[in-house]
């Protein structure tokens, strides 16, 4: 099983002689999560990456949905955690959306498309969905109470809420990573090579003085 993420942070923070420091600590998570995400990107590109290694599966929550142009449909009720941005796969990040089978696949479409697509005759039968402000919406009047969705997503710990089977505190479940891309990110922490980044209250990446005064615990 994977380390959750905050083993990973306490690993590093105990190497780099700071383990009781909470704030390095969440530093050292958000650069983590800074780095996975640009690894993932870098490899899918030039290689090809097994993303099994990095997916979540979710299962949102569905509410009924209006549009006076589309018709009746379903929308998740809470924003789904952004994927990683490929560079390679176009407007569809997502590896799956579609029931929570997770065997039967939905297509992406556009609120301008979706009057034309549907009613192209080898299209009946297909559920299409629309992607806007990070919600997922279901066009067309069907019974379903929760979406499936597999992703890459930037941020993991913001998805495993949706995920089966989770600790309480979501940083204690299992990060998505694979250990050859664990390794190389914990030895770039630990050499200087990917500098430790740290996030204010609201999120953002503080001023690179906050920035040096953390890698000075890296060298």
């Amino acid at each position: 099983m994977n380390k959750s993420l905050n083993e990973i942070a306490e690993n590093l923070a105990f190497k780099l002689g700071d383990q009781f420091n909470m704030t390095f600590r969440e530093s050292i998570k958000f650069t983590v999560s800074i780095y996975r995400e640009k690894l993932i990107r870098e490899e899918d590109f030039n290689s090809g990456l097994n993303l099994n290694d990095f997916s979540q599966n979710l299962r949102v929550p569905l509410k009924d949905w209006q549009h006076p142009l589309c018709g009746r449909g379903k929308i998740t009720e809470e924003e789904v955690p952004l994927s990683v941005r490929f560079k390679n796969r176009g407007r569809v990040n997502y590896l799956y959306v579609g029931d929570t089978t997770f065997g039967h696949a939905f297509t992406q479409t556009t609120f301008a498309e979706f009057p034309f697509v549907s009613k192209i005759k080898h299209n009946i039968g297909v559920k299409y969905y629309v992607v806007e402000d990070g919600k997922f919406i279901i066009l067309g009047d069907y019974k379903l109470c929760e979406l499936g969705i597999i992703g890459v997503f930037a941020e993991p710990q913001n998805a495993i809420q949706f995920c089966d089977n989770v600790e309480v505190v979501l940083d204690d479940n299992p990060y998505p990573i694979s250990g050859d891309m664990l390794a190389r990110i914990e030895q770039g922490i630990l050499s200087g090579a990917f500098p430790i980044r740290m996030t204010g209250e609201d999120g953002v990446v503080t001023s690179n003085s906050s920035d040096e005064q953390l890698q000075q615990k890296a060298k």
